[in-house]
């Protein structure tokens, strides 16, 4: 009799870049990662998230030589789906090696004191890559060419954009150092070629920052969804926002909500069509990816 082939063995290899449903036993942590995951209250408020509305942000995630894969981020959310009774979760797989796969800054540690000063190290650590992609050129040539071609060959260089996106952002501007310093990220960023954004469900936490006026005048685009009572009135006074456009992110459904661009307010309903390729790959709902994945 001869001997059938596993499924895991007759499946494709995975497709690098884009979202899976992976076994959370498949998932290995990184050798030397420093975060500890506690079952604390913020573990119980993510359990409670994941088993109302799955996993929201895929993890990434790497091969694992030998078979299965190492945790590039997403530990808390691999835990959460585990004590919430998922057997797997969605994830995005990555070829990377460990200088980039993580620049790594652990702070929970710190105290509260410190740990002020541990977020201030790892923005000061962000402009220093904004800057150095701003001014960044072939290396290479630089290095054969004499003095004054490599000045000219910096002199054209075309700067390297920078991303940085910040979960959490609210927890930045709670204390008064760093929110001055997320200002200043906010007004500069842009002459330095870098694209910062800020990421929140906590809006009521955001809105008691005294900064976030500075952040709402210097942000060129604003993205929102449903938004609670108390936080819908405060948010139309900072940006304009008339009663009938407020009704977009007043009880809203899945995709509906406003757009801010400079100085205009779109209202969208976009039931994005979920028999698309498209959809496919973005969707971070558990049954859906489950469903893709078999």
């Amino acid at each position: 009799m001869s001997k059938q082939p596993s499924t895991a063995a007759a499946r494709e290899p995975p497709v690098i870049g884009v979202i899976h449903s992976i076994p959370l036993t498949d998932i290995h942590p990184m050798p030397g990662n420093p975060f500890q995951i506690r079952d604390d209250p913020e573990m119980l408020e993510l359990i409670d998230s994941v088993n109302q509305f799955g996993v929201l942000t895929p993890a990434e995630v790497r091969p694992k030589e030998g078979g299965g894969y190492e945790m590039i981020a997403g530990a808390r959310r691999q835990r959460a789906s585990a004590l919430a009774g998922l057997e797997s979760m969605p994830a995005i797989i990555l070829h990377l090696d460990d200088d980039d796969a993580v620049v790594c800054f652990d702070i929970r540690e710190l105290g509260k004191q410190l740990k002020k000063i541990g977020m201030l190290i790892v923005q000061d650590q962000v402009w220093n890559r904004v800057t150095e992609n701003r001014f960044r050129f072939n290396a290479a040539t630089a290095q054969k060419a004499d003095d004054e071609v490599a000045l000219i060959a910096a002199d054209n260089a075309q700067p390297k954009a920078t991303r940085y996106y910040i979960d959490e952002f609210h927890l930045l501007l709670k204390e008064e150092q760093t929110a001055a310093y997320s200002v200043e990220i906010w007004k500069r960023f842009r002459k330095w070629g870098g694209i910062p954004t800020g990421i929140t469900q906590n809006v009521k936490d955001l809105l008691s920052s005294r900064e976030v006026e500075n952040i709402f005048e210097n942000s060129d685009f604003i993205y929102m969804l449903n938004q609670a009572a108390g936080d819908r009135q405060i948010l139309a006074k900072h940006l304009g926002i008339s009663p009938h456009q407020l009704s977009y992110v007043t009880h809203s459904g899945e995709g509906e909500g406003l757009l801010f661009y400079g100085n205009t307010i779109l209202p969208f309903i976009d039931h994005f069509p979920k028999d698309t390729e498209l959809y496919k790959v973005m969707t971070t709902k558990p049954n859906e990816v489950e469903q893709e994945a078999a």
